[in-house]
Protein backbone atom coordinates (compact mmCIF):
# COMPACT_ATOMS: atom_id res chain seq x y z
CA UNK A 1 0.00 0.00 0.00
CA UNK A 2 1.20 3.84 -0.73
CA UNK A 3 3.36 2.61 -3.29
CA UNK A 4 3.51 4.62 -6.86
CA UNK A 5 2.79 2.74 -10.20
CA UNK A 6 5.35 0.45 -10.96
CA UNK A 7 7.74 0.75 -14.27
CA UNK A 8 5.83 -1.31 -16.37
CA UNK A 9 2.06 0.77 -15.40
CA UNK A 10 4.19 4.00 -16.64
CA UNK A 11 4.91 2.61 -19.67
CA UNK A 12 1.79 2.08 -20.68
CA UNK A 13 0.64 5.20 -19.78
CA UNK A 14 2.99 7.13 -21.72
CA UNK A 15 1.94 7.85 -24.72
CA UNK A 16 3.94 5.45 -27.91
CA UNK A 17 5.10 7.39 -30.56
CA UNK A 18 5.76 5.69 -33.99
CA UNK A 19 9.75 5.48 -34.85
CA UNK A 20 11.17 7.23 -37.63
CA UNK A 21 11.35 4.38 -39.32
CA UNK A 22 7.82 3.15 -39.10
CA UNK A 23 7.09 6.90 -39.88
CA UNK A 24 9.00 6.61 -42.95
CA UNK A 25 7.85 3.65 -44.22
CA UNK A 26 3.92 4.58 -43.64
CA UNK A 27 5.31 8.12 -45.69
CA UNK A 28 6.45 6.11 -48.91
CA UNK A 29 3.36 3.82 -48.85
CA UNK A 30 1.08 6.99 -48.90
CA UNK A 31 3.28 8.27 -51.65
CA UNK A 32 2.94 5.78 -54.09
CA UNK A 33 -0.79 5.70 -53.20
CA UNK A 34 -0.74 9.43 -54.09
CA UNK A 35 1.19 8.64 -57.26
CA UNK A 36 -1.65 5.75 -58.18
CA UNK A 37 -4.34 8.27 -57.93
CA UNK A 38 -2.59 10.50 -59.58
CA UNK A 39 -1.22 7.95 -62.65
CA UNK A 40 -5.23 6.79 -62.19
CA UNK A 41 -6.54 10.29 -63.08
CA UNK A 42 -4.16 11.13 -66.02
CA UNK A 43 -5.37 7.28 -67.73
CA UNK A 44 -8.68 8.14 -67.25
CA UNK A 45 -8.40 11.49 -69.05
CA UNK A 46 -6.45 9.33 -72.06
CA UNK A 47 -8.25 6.61 -72.46
CA UNK A 48 -11.94 7.63 -71.65
CA UNK A 49 -12.22 11.51 -71.34
CA UNK A 50 -10.43 11.61 -74.86
CA UNK A 51 -11.66 8.91 -76.21
CA UNK A 52 -15.26 9.75 -75.78
CA UNK A 53 -14.22 12.94 -76.97
CA UNK A 54 -12.99 11.71 -80.54
CA UNK A 55 -16.21 9.07 -80.43
CA UNK A 56 -18.54 12.40 -80.32
CA UNK A 57 -16.55 14.26 -83.37
CA UNK A 58 -16.72 11.15 -85.21
CA UNK A 59 -20.48 10.88 -84.48
CA UNK A 60 -21.12 14.79 -85.65
CA UNK A 61 -19.23 14.39 -89.12
CA UNK A 62 -21.92 11.73 -89.93
CA UNK A 63 -24.58 13.91 -88.85
CA UNK A 64 -23.26 16.48 -90.83
CA UNK A 65 -22.90 13.96 -93.63
CA UNK A 66 -26.46 12.95 -93.29
CA UNK A 67 -27.70 16.49 -93.04
CA UNK A 68 -25.80 17.27 -96.55
CA UNK A 69 -27.51 14.60 -98.06
CA UNK A 70 -30.68 14.62 -97.42
CA UNK A 71 -31.55 17.51 -98.47
CA UNK A 72 -30.34 16.82 -102.20
CA UNK A 73 -32.77 13.62 -102.13
CA UNK A 74 -35.28 15.51 -101.10
CA UNK A 75 -35.20 18.01 -103.70
CA UNK A 76 -34.75 14.98 -106.30
CA UNK A 77 -37.76 13.26 -105.18
CA UNK A 78 -39.75 16.92 -105.29
CA UNK A 79 -38.60 17.37 -109.03
CA UNK A 80 -38.94 13.73 -110.04
CA UNK A 81 -42.71 14.46 -108.79
CA UNK A 82 -42.94 17.05 -110.29
CA UNK A 83 -42.39 15.45 -114.03
CA UNK A 84 -44.81 13.01 -113.81
CA UNK A 85 -47.34 15.44 -112.28
CA UNK A 86 -46.45 17.20 -115.59
CA UNK A 87 -47.17 13.94 -117.75
CA UNK A 88 -43.50 12.81 -118.44
CA UNK A 89 -43.34 8.92 -117.82
CA UNK A 90 -41.52 7.43 -114.60
CA UNK A 91 -40.60 4.68 -116.74
CA UNK A 92 -38.85 6.84 -119.63
CA UNK A 93 -35.23 5.57 -120.43
CA UNK A 94 -35.57 2.21 -118.61
CA UNK A 95 -32.98 0.01 -119.89
CA UNK A 96 -31.59 2.43 -122.09
CA UNK A 97 -28.61 3.87 -120.34
CA UNK A 98 -27.43 6.11 -123.25
CA UNK A 99 -31.18 7.59 -123.69
CA UNK A 100 -30.14 11.11 -123.38
CA UNK A 101 -33.84 12.05 -122.50
CA UNK A 102 -34.73 12.20 -118.47
CA UNK A 103 -33.41 14.92 -116.27
CA UNK A 104 -30.13 16.47 -116.67
CA UNK A 105 -27.75 17.48 -114.38
CA UNK A 106 -28.58 21.71 -114.46
CA UNK A 107 -32.41 20.48 -113.92
CA UNK A 108 -31.75 18.37 -110.83
CA UNK A 109 -29.51 20.77 -109.23
CA UNK A 110 -26.96 18.57 -108.58
CA UNK A 111 -29.21 15.61 -107.72
CA UNK A 112 -28.40 11.87 -107.54
CA UNK A 113 -28.80 10.11 -110.64
CA UNK A 114 -27.65 7.45 -112.79
CA UNK A 115 -24.68 7.47 -115.04
CA UNK A 116 -25.05 7.11 -118.71
CA UNK A 117 -22.84 5.67 -121.38
CA UNK A 118 -21.79 8.98 -122.91
CA UNK A 119 -21.19 10.11 -119.15
CA UNK A 120 -23.64 12.51 -117.98
CA UNK A 121 -25.70 12.38 -115.37
CA UNK A 122 -29.69 11.87 -115.42
CA UNK A 123 -32.04 10.58 -113.57
CA UNK A 124 -34.60 8.79 -115.60
CA UNK A 125 -33.65 5.27 -114.46
CA UNK A 126 -34.40 6.55 -110.76
CA UNK A 127 -38.05 5.73 -109.96
CA UNK A 128 -39.82 7.70 -106.45
CA UNK A 129 -39.92 4.82 -104.52
CA UNK A 130 -35.75 4.42 -104.83
CA UNK A 131 -35.54 8.40 -103.75
CA UNK A 132 -37.98 7.82 -100.53
CA UNK A 133 -36.04 4.38 -99.45
CA UNK A 134 -32.45 6.47 -99.76
CA UNK A 135 -34.47 9.33 -97.65
CA UNK A 136 -35.93 6.92 -94.98
CA UNK A 137 -32.45 5.13 -94.87
CA UNK A 138 -30.94 8.27 -94.49
CA UNK A 139 -33.58 9.77 -91.58
CA UNK A 140 -33.18 6.30 -89.63
CA UNK A 141 -29.71 6.96 -89.39
CA UNK A 142 -29.76 10.20 -88.46
CA UNK A 143 -31.91 9.66 -85.53
CA UNK A 144 -29.53 6.39 -84.09
CA UNK A 145 -26.62 9.14 -84.98
CA UNK A 146 -28.57 11.53 -82.61
CA UNK A 147 -29.25 8.89 -80.26
CA UNK A 148 -25.64 8.36 -79.76
CA UNK A 149 -24.97 11.56 -79.10
CA UNK A 150 -26.91 11.60 -76.16
CA UNK A 151 -25.61 8.34 -74.82
CA UNK A 152 -21.63 9.80 -74.95
CA UNK A 153 -23.17 12.91 -74.12
CA UNK A 154 -24.33 11.01 -70.73
CA UNK A 155 -21.29 8.88 -70.50
CA UNK A 156 -18.98 11.56 -70.85
CA UNK A 157 -20.80 13.41 -67.85
CA UNK A 158 -20.08 10.09 -65.86
CA UNK A 159 -16.43 9.92 -66.77
CA UNK A 160 -16.05 13.74 -65.46
CA UNK A 161 -17.66 13.13 -62.25
CA UNK A 162 -15.37 9.88 -61.65
CA UNK A 163 -12.44 12.76 -62.43
CA UNK A 164 -13.90 14.54 -59.77
CA UNK A 165 -13.78 11.72 -56.88
CA UNK A 166 -10.16 11.19 -57.75
CA UNK A 167 -9.22 14.65 -57.45
CA UNK A 168 -11.39 14.62 -53.65
CA UNK A 169 -9.62 11.21 -53.01
CA UNK A 170 -5.81 13.30 -53.96
CA UNK A 171 -6.63 15.83 -51.45
CA UNK A 172 -7.35 13.63 -48.42
CA UNK A 173 -4.24 11.29 -49.21
CA UNK A 174 -2.08 14.43 -49.15
CA UNK A 175 -3.45 15.20 -45.54
CA UNK A 176 -2.64 11.59 -44.99
CA UNK A 177 1.26 12.37 -45.97
CA UNK A 178 1.79 15.47 -44.36
CA UNK A 179 1.09 13.26 -40.84
CA UNK A 180 4.20 11.05 -41.65
CA UNK A 181 8.00 12.10 -41.95
CA UNK A 182 10.93 10.42 -43.61
CA UNK A 183 14.15 9.71 -42.27
CA UNK A 184 15.91 11.98 -45.11
CA UNK A 185 15.05 15.61 -44.52
CA UNK A 186 15.55 16.13 -48.50
CA UNK A 187 13.45 13.11 -49.27
CA UNK A 188 10.59 14.85 -47.57
CA UNK A 189 11.21 18.35 -49.30
CA UNK A 190 11.82 16.60 -52.98
CA UNK A 191 8.01 14.41 -51.82
CA UNK A 192 6.02 17.32 -50.72
CA UNK A 193 7.11 18.85 -53.72
CA UNK A 194 6.04 16.34 -56.13
CA UNK A 195 2.83 15.98 -54.34
CA UNK A 196 1.98 19.83 -55.08
CA UNK A 197 2.97 19.75 -58.28
CA UNK A 198 0.63 16.65 -58.87
CA UNK A 199 -2.37 18.38 -56.94
CA UNK A 200 -1.64 21.52 -59.52
CA UNK A 201 -1.78 19.62 -62.39
CA UNK A 202 -4.86 17.38 -61.88
CA UNK A 203 -6.79 20.78 -60.56
CA UNK A 204 -5.97 22.79 -63.09
CA UNK A 205 -6.82 19.88 -65.96
CA UNK A 206 -9.97 19.14 -64.12
CA UNK A 207 -11.23 22.76 -64.32
CA UNK A 208 -10.40 22.93 -68.09
CA UNK A 209 -12.29 19.68 -68.58
CA UNK A 210 -14.82 20.41 -67.00
CA UNK A 211 -15.52 24.23 -69.20
CA UNK A 212 -14.54 22.20 -72.39
CA UNK A 213 -17.63 19.81 -71.72
CA UNK A 214 -20.13 22.43 -70.68
CA UNK A 215 -18.53 23.72 -73.92
CA UNK A 216 -19.54 20.85 -75.97
CA UNK A 217 -22.40 20.05 -74.29
CA UNK A 218 -23.94 23.85 -75.10
CA UNK A 219 -22.67 22.52 -78.97
CA UNK A 220 -24.46 19.33 -78.56
CA UNK A 221 -27.84 20.90 -77.19
CA UNK A 222 -27.70 23.08 -80.13
CA UNK A 223 -27.19 20.20 -82.86
CA UNK A 224 -30.33 18.41 -81.04
CA UNK A 225 -33.17 20.70 -80.75
CA UNK A 226 -31.95 21.93 -84.30
CA UNK A 227 -33.88 18.29 -85.38
CA UNK A 228 -37.47 18.62 -87.38
CA UNK A 229 -38.73 18.80 -90.93
CA UNK A 230 -36.27 21.37 -91.86
CA UNK A 231 -33.78 18.59 -91.90
CA UNK A 232 -35.24 17.59 -95.32
CA UNK A 233 -34.51 21.30 -96.43
CA UNK A 234 -31.37 22.28 -97.60
CA UNK A 235 -29.73 25.46 -96.13
CA UNK A 236 -30.01 27.80 -99.53
CA UNK A 237 -33.66 26.83 -99.22
CA UNK A 238 -36.11 28.86 -97.60
CA UNK A 239 -33.76 30.19 -94.99
CA UNK A 240 -31.71 32.75 -97.04
CA UNK A 241 -28.70 34.06 -94.67
CA UNK A 242 -30.84 33.67 -91.31
CA UNK A 243 -29.49 30.92 -88.63
CA UNK A 244 -32.67 30.73 -87.42
CA UNK A 245 -36.34 30.61 -88.80
CA UNK A 246 -39.61 30.66 -86.64
CA UNK A 247 -37.41 29.71 -83.40
CA UNK A 248 -35.58 26.52 -84.96
CA UNK A 249 -32.26 26.63 -85.36
CA UNK A 250 -30.94 26.02 -89.10
CA UNK A 251 -29.65 22.01 -88.80
CA UNK A 252 -26.98 22.26 -91.16
CA UNK A 253 -25.58 25.80 -90.03
CA UNK A 254 -25.71 24.00 -86.17
CA UNK A 255 -24.07 21.18 -87.25
CA UNK A 256 -21.16 22.49 -89.31
CA UNK A 257 -20.64 25.19 -86.35
CA UNK A 258 -20.33 22.44 -83.99
CA UNK A 259 -17.77 20.68 -85.88
CA UNK A 260 -15.92 23.29 -86.89
CA UNK A 261 -15.49 24.29 -83.16
CA UNK A 262 -15.54 20.94 -81.83
CA UNK A 263 -11.51 20.18 -81.94
CA UNK A 264 -9.37 20.72 -78.28
CA UNK A 265 -7.02 22.27 -80.66
CA UNK A 266 -9.96 25.24 -81.71
CA UNK A 267 -9.71 28.75 -80.93
CA UNK A 268 -12.64 28.04 -79.08
CA UNK A 269 -10.99 25.56 -77.06
CA UNK A 270 -11.00 25.39 -73.22
CA UNK A 271 -8.42 22.99 -72.79
CA UNK A 272 -4.23 24.14 -72.63
CA UNK A 273 -3.35 20.75 -75.01
CA UNK A 274 0.79 21.71 -73.83
CA UNK A 275 -0.59 21.78 -69.95
CA UNK A 276 -2.02 18.29 -70.78
CA UNK A 277 0.84 17.05 -72.32
CA UNK A 278 3.18 17.90 -70.12
CA UNK A 279 0.96 16.15 -67.40
CA UNK A 280 1.10 12.70 -69.61
CA UNK A 281 4.02 12.74 -69.73
CA UNK A 282 4.65 13.44 -65.82
CA UNK A 283 2.22 10.42 -64.77
CA UNK A 284 3.98 8.37 -68.10
CA UNK A 285 1.15 7.88 -69.61
CA UNK A 286 0.71 6.98 -73.26
CA UNK A 287 -2.48 5.98 -75.74
CA UNK A 288 -2.84 2.44 -75.22
CA UNK A 289 -0.41 2.04 -71.98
Amino acid sequence: QGKGPTTQQQNLQQPQTPSPSKNATKGRQLHRKYYQIFQSFCREIQDEWMDIDVQLDSVLSSILNLRLRIPKATNLLRRLEQKIEEGEMEWMAFGYRSHRGGFSTKSLNEGIGCISSSGSVTAGTLETKDVELAISHDMIQHERMLSAVRNLLANWAECQESLGRKLDNMMTCMMEVDEYYVDEAQDENDWATQQQEWMEYMTDIYQMCSMELYRKQCLCQSVLLSVGDKVLVGQEMKWGGNEQMGGVTCPHKAISKCCKEWSMSSKKSCVNMERLREMMKLANVSKGG
